[in-house]
């Protein structure tokens, strides 16, 4: 049966019971002997759709309900109501028939033996999800290839860099050929190259076999280079759903300059560039993408004044979610 949806969530929920918080002493022998509880909304109804081979951010505050939420799509939480379709199934129900269609990478947990070289580890997983050696060989190879894991693969993962180590995850991650791929953080911690890199490589499985992308992150770039939809969510309620292009054309229309000077820059103001914040020689500069680009920023500045350093990078994520709320 072919489903045209990869992602079907139809007014989900789920709470949880949590304790009070008690101060005084008294008020925790209380709460030991006579414990009260609170309802505490993780996700709170929503509803959304998405289509086979569509790349989605799913965003917000930390808190906001973003983890619950992949937990529910991924049959790990059974919700409190309200439906999660994945392809026809239930993912707490159906759990087994699920973990075939999906894969997960979670920046901050490894699925990896760490005493044990990736390739053993793909092979344990191999024998987990029952592939075929021949078709286990293929897929390795194409991975391997693609994510160019020839020169560490027999070391032990202990022993690899975190880089290296993110790119074996999603190997791991894809080797049961998945509809669905989740990603929580994959960039979390990395250098520029590596982000860059591991951004390319999603896109690219993406785009070679229609797989949906499904992915929390904090950095602004792995955004706008890996999906074309984002959801934004805040206190378990959807905030926004809107194409990337569109959030970017509204949004994402600024960048932040940070220029070392030995000595002190006489800054005198200018339309595209707001001076934020001065210490100790280091100026923090917004750049309005509207009124001019990174490029001209960094030539008025090497034309009208002397520094020692000088960097372009995206605002925060949890700037340009104020940004949304305010508008």
């Amino acid at each position: 049966m072919s489903f045209s949806n990869s992602i079907t969530v139809s007014d989900l929920k789920k709470e949880f019971s949590v304790s009070s918080p008690a101060k005084s002493l008294k008020g925790k022998l209380i709460q030991f002997f006579s414990p009260k509880c609170e309802i505490l909304k993780a996700v709170n109804g929503i509803s959304f759709q998405i289509r086979r081979g569509e790349k989605v951010a799913f965003i917000g505050p930390n808190g906001a309900g973003k983890s619950t939420t992949i937990k529910l799509l991924t049959g790990i939480f059974q919700p409190t109501s309200g439906k999660v379709d994945i392809f026809g199934l239930d993912p707490f129900s159906q759990r087994k028939k699920v973990a075939h269609k999906i894969g997960t990478v979670f920046g901050q947990r490894s699925q990896l033996w760490y005493h044990l070289p990736a390739y053993h580890s793909f092979k344990l997983l191999a024998t987990i999800y029952d592939i075929d050696k021949k078709q286990f060989e293929e897929r390795l190879s194409h991975l391997c290839h693609l994510f160019q894991l020839d020169r560490f693969i027999s070391r032990p993962v202990k022993e690899l860099s975190l880089g290296e180590r993110m790119r074996c995850e999603l190997v791991s991650s894809l080797l049961h050929n998945p509809e669905i791929l989740f990603l929580d953080e994959p960039t979390i911690g990395l250098d520029i190259i590596s982000k860059a890199a591991i951004r390319e490589f999603i896109q690219q499985r993406a785009e070679l076999h229609d797989t949906t992308i499904f992915l929390t992150s904090h950095d602004v770039a792995d955004i706008e280079r890996v999906c074309d939809r984002m959801i934004l969510i805040n206190n378990g309620k959807i905030v926004l759903d809107e194409s990337v292009k569109t959030v970017k054309k509204r949004y994402l229309n600024c960048k932040h300059m940070t220029v070392k000077a030995d000595e002190p820059l006489p800054w005198h103001t200018h339309a595209g560039m707001q001076l934020m914040e001065e210490k100790k020689g280091v100026y923090l500069f917004k750049v309005d993408m509207n009124l001019m680009t990174p490029q001209e920023a960094i030539t008025y500045i090497s034309q009208h004044y002397r520094f020692t350093d000088i960097t372009i990078e995206d605002p925060p994520l949890e700037e340009i979610i104020k940004g949304i709320y305010q508008s």
